[in-house]
């Protein structure tokens, strides 16, 4: 699971901008995706990404584990939460979802903060037609060198629909209030296409851009998102003229 967050260090979205990426780590990255694709090859879970929209839809999504940044590259910070969800998409009732994530600092100053972050958030999901919207109300708790935290509330609306066979579009507006005297508030404007390859595969690129605030004017973003295994057993289907129900 994710959530949106910051470097405050050099007051930036989550999409920080890749300027110099490891050959060997990208070569080996793909190397792995290549070799879960054929190793389940047979087995078609369906993916539900994380990205490329700071909102997080109500349903279990994949995070991003692998950050670089300004020549940087490694193991980012760890999260730790749950997330709880009330209803399920249906007639008018769209999906509500509880989320709490922990943010502990593994990833030292340079691709973090160095500091304990909490982030509470609630999660609405809904599905009109193909249209497909995700809606965010976070409250973030972000801890200080200093100690004690700063607070901001972040918003966001994102939408999505399928295109012509296996590509789709989405859409964000997001925006995050002022947490403290140095850094103003922020907003921006995302736009994004998806590409299916597998089910279990979804690869997206677009762009972000700056609306207000001290973040970058634009901002390129691609990558992926691949379901690497089921965790939960499905149930077993009837039989006909079984009077077992599954």
């Amino acid at each position: 699971m994710g959530w949106p967050g910051r470097d405050r260090s050099k007051h930036s979205w989550h999409y920080n901008t890749v300027q110099s990426v490891n050959q060997y780590a990208l070569c080996l990255l793909v190397f792995l995706l290549s070799s879960c694709c054929f190793a389940f090859a047979q087995d078609e879970l369906t993916a539900v990404p994380n990205r490329p929209t700071v909102s997080t839809p109500a349903q279990p999504v994949t995070n991003d584990p692998f950050l670089a940044d300004s020549g940087t590259h490694g193991v980012g910070d760890t999260g730790a939460g749950f997330k709880y969800r009330f209803t399920q998409d249906s007639g008018r009732q769209p999906s509500i979802a509880f989320m709490y994530m922990a943010k502990l600092p593994t990833a030292g100053d340079v691709l973090g903060t160095g500091e304990l972050d909490h982030t509470f958030m609630l999660l609405v999901s809904k599905d009109l037609g193909k249209h497909h919207f995700d809606f965010n109300i976070v409250v973030n708790l972000l801890g200080k060198p200093q100690g004690g935290f700063d607070r901001d509330v972040l918003n966001a609306l994102a939408w999505s629909h399928p295109l012509s066979g296996k590509w789709g579009a989405t859409a964000e507006l997001s925006g995050v209030t002022s947490p403290n005297a140095s850094t103003p508030a922020s907003a921006q404007f995302l736009a994004a296409a998806t590409y299916t390859a597998r089910p279990r595969l979804v690869l997206d690129c677009g762009m972000t851009a700056r609306i207000t605030g001290d973040i970058p004017h634009f901002t390129f973003i691609a990558g992926f998102t691949y379901s690497i295994a089921g965790l939960y057993r499905s149930r077993p289907q009837p039989v006909e003229g079984d009077a077992r129900r599954p």
